[in-house]
């Protein structure tokens, strides 16, 4: 059979295709080459590191973008979800606080950044026990968050939660914390709708950010509340008033990165539970407010 020619704007795209493919492996390259060798000499540093910044917040709320942003000053020393601070490399669980603290003050960066969502309810307890460190609580409006955890985490969030947030001895930090957000998505619910996915999910947002003023992090001076939107509209301004927050000078030379807000794909995400999507709708005010006033 003889084979099929292909369409005329298809080999048209194909140079096109093959830049941006060529493109995306030389930066892959150059960025592990700069990881590289930003780590050798940091390894070879006897400084302590003074000056700490933690990442905290919810999922899908940018907090991966901020941590690569921090990655791209040669200065820094950043320690990702699952990481050395970690107990296992499949676990976000975080060593002993002393040992934490031992291995952020001893990594060799002139900053260290430590992003663990799991800690975000232990924030002020983390800020006191390492002198000069700041936080930063990370936030994004809920409707977005809810639609890309359903694209990311189309099953069942709770059991990846449970699986990667469990001490060796099956003790799971979060357990009273998803309870909360099982009984709030329900209590809430309308008519007999009941822990819906999407509910569950804004639940889940709700309950984490509400944790912001609970906690007293707003009163905090040490905590930053910072945006998506704002991350993205100002990355280099927004990394440089972190850093002038804990102290520490703008870097003179970055990695270039590039910085897009993308809007979240498919469909609006019905939040079916009318309740649910009012408070978060009140809470994301609120927030709003408080970072417009800090």
């Amino acid at each position: 059979m003889k084979a099929r020619a292909a369409p005329a704007h298809t080999l048209q795209a194909l140079p096109s295709r093959i830049l941006r493919s060529a493109r995306y492996r030389a930066g892959n390259t150059v960025w592990r080459l700069f990881e590289g060798v930003k780590t050798r000499s940091q390894t070879k540093s006897s400084s302590r590191t003074e000056r700490h910044v933690l990442v905290v917040g919810c999922q899908r709320s940018g907090t991966t973008h901020l941590e690569r942003l921090f990655r791209a000053d040669p200065r820094s020393h950043v320690f990702s979800e699952f990481s050395a601070l970690s107990i296992a490399p499949d676990k976000t669980v975080w060593r002993p606080l002393d040992d934490v603290v031992d291995m952020l003050e001893g990594c060799g960066g002139r900053y260290s950044v430590a992003r663990s969502l799991l800690s975000s309810h232990n924030t002020a307890r983390i800020l006191d026990a390492l002198p000069g460190s700041v936080a930063v609580w990370m936030y994004r409006e809920a409707d977005p968050v809810v639609r890309s955890m359903l694209r990311k985490w189309p099953g069942d969030f709770q059991s990846i939660s449970e699986r990667v947030e469990s001490l060796p001895d099956g003790t799971w930090e979060l357990r009273s914390f998803w309870d909360e957000v099982h009984a709030y998505a329900r209590e809430n619910a309308q008519g007999n709708q009941s822990d819906t996915l999407a509910d569950l999910y804004a639940a889940f947002w709700y309950l984490r950010n509400r944790s912001f003023f609970d906690l007293g992090l707003s009163n905090d001076p040490r905590v930053l509340l910072i945006s998506y939107e704002t991350l993205t509209r100002d990355p280099k301004g927004t990394l440089e008033r972190i850093l002038s927050h804990g102290g520490i000078p703008r870097p003179r030379v970055t990695f270039p990165m590039q910085t897009r807000s993308p809007r979240p794909r498919g469909a609006r995400t019905p939040i079916l539970s009318p309740a649910i999507q009012e408070a978060c709708h009140r809470l994301y005010a609120d927030l709003r407010a408080a970072e417009a006033g800090g």
